[in-house]
């Protein structure tokens, strides 16, 4: 078993990159494709990862602009 370590720096961030980015994916996906659950529990991680309102707007905002949904 492998050491577990806190996430911190630009471990932390590519891990609220990803996830922003993958829930930006779900939502754009065909219907037989789409995970509301996943969807739901993602962004409660994001949501708890973040530190501020602004921070996730950022992250949110760029995931919908790299998988090509543009910012809302």
């Amino acid at each position: 078993m492998t050491e577990k370590t806190e996430l911190t720096g630009y471990d932390l961030s590519l891990l609220k990159r990803a996830l922003a980015i993958a829930v930006a994916a779900i939502e754009r996906a065909p219907p037989q494709f789409k995970s509301v659950s996943t969807q739901y529990d993602m962004n409660e991680l994001l949501g708890r990862l973040v530190e501020s309102d602004d921070e996730l707007i950022l992250y949110v905002d760029q995931a919908r602009e790299i998988v090509g949904g543009g910012a809302d």
